[in-house]
C-alpha cells in the first residue's frame, strides 16, 4: 500500500470538511475495500492502493453519485408550482407551471444517458411512479373553482390579492408533481403518515439511505419523526433542500449527456476539495449550514456584504459522507421508552464555549476523531452505535456527553471529539458552529462519579428555572454547568472545588427572600452530595479547609448544624433530607460580607447554646482548621468570595464518619487578641499537664457523657461577641481576660510593684473586630490549644502539676 494520502481539504472543521472525509472514505472503499482512514495532524489521512493521480481520477471519471432523493420535502425537485396568475387570467384554461431550477435539475438527471448517472435516473423515475400510487390526478378548474369564479369580479388590487390568497391556501395543501402530461396531487396530510408511506411504498433501498440520514421514526408519540440537526430539518433548511442542491451541482462537475465535455474548473475544484489547494472561480451557490465562513453576508468581505462561495465538489462529497450518519431508534435515559436518535447528536448545552446570548439551537453533534487507520465498515459501525454512556444510560445533552467522555463511556480508539452546535441565525436559518475540541483521557478522570451523581440535582434546578425565573437563577445554573464541563475536560480537585462553589452560589440564590416554603423555586433545597466530595474536591487551599471546618461544626444537644443559620431549612428525619421551612430568627446569614455573616453565626450559636443549657460551646469539628489558615483569614490573605461559596457548597454534603487528624503546625503569627478570646470558646475542658521535657502544656479534653469530667470548663461570655460587633476589641479582650482569670488561669503581664495589675494593650496589631469575631467560629484542634496558651497565658511549673 502506498504512503497515506494527506487530504488537506478534509479537516475536522468546518462540518463540511468532516462529512467530506466520511464521503471520500465511503466512496473509495467501493473501489478499494482495504482503504482505511484516520485523523492525524488536523487532516484526514487515507491509506489506499491508489496513488494521488489514480485517487483523483477515480472521482473524476468513475464516481457514481448516490441517488439522494427527498420526496417528503416540497423543495426536493419532484414538485411543481402552478402559475396562478396565468391560470386566473385565462379563466382556468391555461395550466402552466413556474420554471423551477430544482425541478429542472431532477429532470436533467432523469433524462441523462451517461453510464454513471443511469442508476440515479432510474431511481428518480421509480420514485415518481411510486408517488403516483399515493396521488390523485388533479383538475385545477375543479380544485380552484371557487376563487376562479370570483376572479372576474375582482377589479381592485385588494380584491385580487384576496382571491389569490384564497387560491394559494388551496394549492399549499397539495404537493403537485408531473408525470407525462398529467398533474397529480398528494394531499399534505400528517407528515408522519406521509413519511411512513414513502418508506414502505415509494423509496427504494438507495432512497432509504438518505431518509435514514435525515429522519428517524418512532411510534406512539404526538410527533413520531425526529429530524437530524446535522441535516437541517429533514434534509433541508427552509426552502433549500440539500438533495436538490446536490442534483443542481452535479452538472457543474460532470457532463449529463454522452459526448459533452467536462465543465471548466471541475478538475481544479476536485483538487481543491481533496488536497486543499486554492480553488479558482467558485460559484455563488449557498453552502447552507455546513461552512459558516463561506456563507457570505454582512462583514464577510471588505465591502458591506459578501456573496456565498461554494466548491461544488465540496458539497457533493459532503452529502455522500452524511449518509454515514443514519439515525436509529434506541432506549434513552433508562426510562424504557423508544426514542429516535442520531449518531453522537444530543440536546444543546451552553457550557464549554462562549455562547452568544440566548441562542436558539437545534442540538449539537460530537463527531469522533480517531488516530488509528480504520475501514469504512468499522467507521460506520462506530457511527451507527454512537456510544456515549453516563453510567448505564445514553448521554442526552452536551453536558452529559462531556461526562461520558471523562468517564471513558465512549468507544475505544476515539482520541477526541469535535463539537458542533446548530445555532439559529437570521430568522430560521441554522448554521453548524464549531465550539471546541474535547480530548478523550487515557483513564477515567478521578471524581467523575461524583459529578455524574449531580445530574438529578441539575435536573431539579433546570425544572425550577423557567422563562419567568429571575436572571440570577439561569446565571447560577449556567455557572454550574460550565464548572462541570471544565472539570470533565481538564479534571483536578480545584475544578471539583469550583463545582462546589457554583452549587453553593446556586443554593444561596434559591434561599433568598422571606417566602413560603411551597413558593420556592425547587421543591426541596439542594442536598445529598456524598462525602467523597470532602477529599476529591479538596484543592489544598485555605478557603476549602476553613469552609469545611465551619460546615462540619458538631451540633450540640439542641443546637443544630451550621446550615440552619445560613438559610430557612431544617432536616427532616423521616425523609432523611433537608426541606424548606419558614424563615425564623435562626437564619442570620444576610447580604453583608463574609466576616459579618460569620460573626452573626457566632453570636446566634452562643445564644442558642446558652438558651439550651449546653455545658460546652458547640465549636468543635471533625475537620478542625489549621492555625496558619486562621491567621491567613485574620490577615485578609484568603479569598472571601471563594470561602463563602465553598461554605455554602460544602453544606450540601452529607454528614458521615469522616474526619481529619489534627496537626500542630508551625509558627502562625496570630494576634494575642484572637488567642485570648478563643480560649474562652473551646468545645471542651482545659487542663495543664506535665510534658516529657519538663514543661507544662495546656490540653483540651472532650469527655464523653459517661466519663467523669476533668479540667476546667471555661464559661462562654456573650459579651465578647457584643463588644466585637460594636468595634471594641480591647473591651472584648478584657472580658475574656476576666473570664480566664476567674477560671484559675494566669495571664501574661502580672502585677506592678505597687500591686496593681499591669495593663496590656490586647488590641495592638490592628486586626479588624469583625474578622476577629468571625475567626472565633473557626474550630481548631485540641493539640493547637497549647500554641494559643503560649501567646497569652503564664505556664505553671511542672512540679505543681502532680
Amino acid at each position: 500500500m502506498n504512503e497515506p494520502l494527506s487530504l488537506d481539504g478534509c479537516t475536522p472543521e468546518p462540518l463540511m470538511g468532516y462529512l467530506k472525509a466520511l464521503g471520500v472514505l465511503r466512496l473509495v472503499s467501493e473501489k478499494d475495500p482495504e482503504a482505511r482512514g484516520s485523523w492525524q495532524d488536523g487532516v484526514f489521512k487515507l491509506n489506499t492502493t491508489l496513488d494521488r493521480n489514480g485517487f483523483a481520477k477515480f472521482f473524476r471519471d468513475e464516481y457514481k453519485p448516490t441517488p439522494l432523493l427527498a420526496p417528503w420535502n416540497g423543495g426536493s425537485g419532484f414538485y411543481v408550482k402552478l402559475d396562478l396568475d396565468g391560470f386566473l387570467d385565462s379563466g382556468g384554461k391555461e395550466v402552466t407551471f413556474k420554471d423551477r431550477d430544482v425541478v429542472n435539475a431532477i429532470n436533467a438527471i432523469e433524462s441523462s444517458n451517461v453510464e454513471r448517472l443511469i442508476h440515479y435516473g432510474n431511481q428518480i423515475r421509480e420514485t415518481k411512479k411510486a408517488l403516483g400510487t399515493l396521488a390523485e390526478r388533479v383538475d385545477f378548474a375543479v380544485a380552484l373553482a371557487e376563487p376562479l369564479s370570483r376572479w372576474p369580479e375582482a377589479k381592485t388590487k385588494p380584491a385580487q390579492k384576496k382571491v389569490k390568497e384564497d387560491a394559494t391556501k388551496i394549492l399549499n395543501a397539495m404537493m403537485l408533481f408531473r408525470s407525462g402530461e398529467d398533474t397529480f396531487s398528494i394531499g399534505k396530510a400528517a407528515k408522519d403518515e406521509f413519511v411512513s408511506d414513502l418508506r414502505g411504498k415509494v423509496l427504494t433501498d438507495d432512497g432509504l439511505f438518505w431518509l435514514d440520514a435525515a429522519l428517524a421514526m418512532r411510534t406512539g408519540q404526538k410527533k413520531n419523526r425526529t429530524e437530524s440537526p446535522t441535516l437541517g430539518s429533514g434534509g433541508n433548511i427552509g426552502n433549500s433542500d440539500f438533495s436538490a442542491r446536490f442534483a443542481q451541482l452535479l452538472p457543474k462537475v460532470m457532463p449529463l449527456q454522452n459526448g459533452k465535455l467536462f465543465p471548466a474548473g471541475s478538475a481544479s475544484w476536485l483538487d481543491a476539495a481533496l488536497f486543499g489547494v486554492p480553488a479558482p472561480h467558485l460559484g455563488d451557490h449557498s453552502v447552507d449550514q455546513f461552512d459558516p465562513g463561506k456563507a457570505g453576508g454582512a462583514n464577510g468581505t471588505q465591502g458591506m456584504e459578501a456573496d456565498p462561495t461554494l466548491n461544488p465538489w465540496d458539497y457533493l462529497l459532503m452529502m455522500e459522507g452524511a449518509l454515514a450518519l443514519a439515525g436509529n431508534t434506541s432506549r434513552r435515559l433508562g426510562a424504557g421508552r423508544a426514542a429516535a436518535s442520531f449518531p453522537f447528536v444530543v440536546e444543546s448545552s451552553p457550557a464549554g464555549h462562549g455562547s452568544i446570548g440566548n441562542d436558539k439551537t437545534r442540538g449539537e453533534a460530537w463527531l469522533p476523531l480517531w488516530s488509528a487507520p480504520a475501514l469504512y465498515g468499522e467507521v460506520k459501525l462506530l457511527l451507527s452505535e454512537g456510544r456515549a454512556e453516563v453510567g448505564r444510560v445514553r448521554a442526552w445533552s452536551g453536558l452529559t456527553f462531556a461526562q461520558a467522555v471523562a468517564g471513558l463511556g465512549v468507544d475505544r480508539g476515539i482520541r477526541s471529539f469535535v463539537r458542533y452546535e446548530f445555532q439559529e441565525r437570521l430568522g430560521q436559518s441554522y448554521i453548524a458552529t464549531p465550539v471546541g475540541r474535547f480530548d478523550v483521557p487515557n483513564a477515567p478522570i478521578n471524581g467523575i462519579e461524583l459529578v455524574r451523581a449531580l445530574n438529578p440535582v441539575l435536573n431539579s434546578l433546570q425544572m425550577g428555572v423557567d422563562d419567568k425565573a429571575p436572571a440570577r437563577f439561569s446565571t447560577a445554573l449556567r455557572r454550574i454547568e460550565s464548572a462541570v464541563f471544565d472539570f470533565c475536560k481538564y479534571g483536578g480537585p480545584e475544578r471539583l472545588a469550583s463545582i462546589l462553589a457554583a452549587l453553593g452560589n446556586a443554593e444561596r440564590e434559591l434561599a433568598v427572600g422571606d417566602i413560603k416554603p411551597e413558593k420556592r423555586r425547587t421543591r426541596r433545597p439542594l442536598s445529598g452530595l456524598s462525602t467523597g466530595w470532602l477529599t476529591a474536591a479538596n484543592d489544598g487551599s485555605a478557603e476549602f479547609s476553613l469552609a469545611r471546618s465551619v460546615v462540619f461544626l458538631h451540633a450540640g444537644a439542641k443546637t443544630g448544624p451550621v446550615r440552619q443559620y445560613l438559610e430557612p431549612v431544617e432536616y427532616n428525619a423521616k425523609f432523611r433530607s433537608w426541606v424548606w421551612c419558614e424563615r425564623g430568627g435562626h437564619v442570620v446569614w444576610g447580604s453583608g460580607d463574609l466576616a459579618r455573616n460569620l460573626g452573626a453565626v457566632v453570636a446566634r450559636r452562643l445564644m442558642d447554646s446558652e438558651k439550651n443549657g449546653e455545658p460546652l460551646p458547640p465549636f468543635g469539628s471533625s475537620f478542625p482548621a489549621a492555625l496558619s489558615n486562621v491567621s491567613a483569614f485574620l490577615n485578609r490573605e484568603t479569598d472571601d468570595e471563594k470561602l463563602e461559596e465553598l461554605l455554602w457548597g460544602l453544606s450540601l454534603v452529607e454528614r458521615g464518619e469522616e474526619r481529619e487528624l489534627p496537626t500542630a503546625g508551625g509558627p502562625t503569627g496570630l494576634p494575642r487578641a484572637y488567642a485570648l478570646m478563643k480560649l474562652t470558646l473551646l468545645p471542651g475542658r482545659l487542663r495543664w499537664e506535665p510534658a516529657l521535657n519538663g514543661d507544662a502544656v495546656l490540653r483540651l479534653t472532650c469527655p464523653s457523657a459517661d466519663e467523669t469530667p476533668s479540667g476546667i470548663a471555661v464559661k462562654p461570655e456573650p459579651a465578647i461577641a457584643a463588644k466585637l460587633r460594636a468595634g471594641d476589641v480591647q473591651g472584648a479582650c478584657e472580658v475574656a481576660a476576666r473570664r480566664l482569670r476567674a477560671s484559675s488561669f494566669s495571664l501574661i503581664g502580672g502585677f506592678l510593684a505597687d500591686g496593681s495589675r499591669r495593663d496590656i494593650d490586647w488590641a495592638s496589631g490592628g486586626t479588624s473586630p469583625e474578622r476577629l469575631l468571625a475567626a472565633l467560629l473557626l474550630p481548631i484542634s485540641d493539640i493547637t490549644v497549647n500554641q494559643l496558651a503560649d501567646l497569652v497565658l503564664r505556664r505553671p511549673s511542672a512540679e505543681t502539676l502532680v
